[in-house]
């Protein structure tokens, strides 16, 4: 067996030893005071990628009208924050947690690796099957362990419905549209940055990239290569390639009328298309356990769409 995936058996079942309620994992239980101060941690990005910090900005953003919110990142990632909190000006954003006292909160991993400090929380990594978006299953175990409150879930729905609706009209910040003369994008994203052993032999990135052949290639569609600077060079026939590109510039370009749908693994870049109202078709990275397929399935995947249908491919 692969070694991450027994590096990910063990600290699952390391977890189940500090599991307050399903999906809250701490040392002791803990309700918050109306002075609180909450630190949402992001700088580790070995387990809060991209798509990990888009699941818990609605709860973060929700959470700034009453509390004292900040987020711990990377400066590589400061725009990227920036680009969904740039209208909360209530939200600090930090890097380090020196004048940091309160609660923090995180991946049930980085919890574990911050162990000894009471403080820290971790939110996520569900024990039970679920029914709703991902984003909402947060803010349901945040409300029921620390608020204790049977208004917030059901204020947080509402929230959450006019925050998705903002993303579908929302503004580009940048001048964008003239920089490329190319007309009927398609975003193509076939590498695996989390759970590689997934496609060892590549049959699931070849799989999206027939699809785009099969169904794009034809009609004078461009695709727009996306990836980190260190994935492999793909040749298509006048392929933009955008590997290595600053995310926040792709993400502003997506929401031009250029960028028609995209293409690839079910990631960060499913999760926006669905943010923004544009058709992504996904092929699944898949799952050992019908479980956690289940758990993709039912909410993961559909954190952002108005619909549990996706365009499985």
């Amino acid at each position: 067996m692969n070694n991450k995936v027994l590096i990910s058996l063990y600290r699952k079942i390391l977890l189940s030893r500090y599991k307050l309620k399903n999906g809250v994992y701490g040392l002791s239980y803990i309700t918050l005071n109306e002075n609180e101060k909450i630190c949402f941690d992001f700088s580790d990005r070995n387990f809060i990628h991209y798509g990990d910090m888009l699941f818990y900005l609605p709860l973060i953003i929700f959470l700034s009208k009453d509390y004292d919110i900040s987020i711990l990142i990377k400066n590589e990632d400061l725009n990227f924050i920036k680009f969904f909190i740039n209208d909360c000006n209530t939200i600090k954003v930090i890097n380090d947690l020196n004048n940091h006292d309160g609660l923090i909160i995180s991946s049930p991993y980085v919890f574990i690796k911050n162990i000894n400090n009471a403080k820290y929380f971790g939110l996520g990594i569900p024990s039970i099957l679920l029914d709703i978006p991902y984003p909402s299953y947060l803010a349901k175990i945040f409300g029921d362990f620390f608020i204790k409150n049977d208004n917030f879930y059901d204020s947080f729905c509402l929230f959450f419905i006019d925050w998705k609706n903002k993303f579908k009209n929302k503004p580009i910040l940048r001048n964008i549209k003239n920089l490329y003369s190319d007309e009927n994008l398609v975003l193509i994203s076939p590498y695996i940055s989390s759970g590689k052993f997934r496609d060892l032999l590549k049959f699931k990135r070849n799989k999206i990239i027939k699809y785009f052949i099969s169904n794009f290639s034809h009609n004078n569609f461009t695709p727009l290569l996306v990836g980190s600077s260190s994935d492999k060079n793909l040749y298509f026939r006048n392929r933009i390639d955008f590997r290595g590109m600053d995310i926040t510039f792709v993400m502003m370009l997506c929401c031009t009328d250029k960028v028609v749908c995209g293409v690839g693994f079910d990631n960060f870049w499913m999760h926006f298309f669905d943010l923004i109202g544009k058709s992504y078709y996904v092929k699944f990275r898949g799952r050992i356990l019908n479980f956690n397929k289940e758990i993709h399935f039912r909410s993961i995947n559909i954190s952002f769409t108005d619909s549990a249908n996706k365009n499985y491919i």
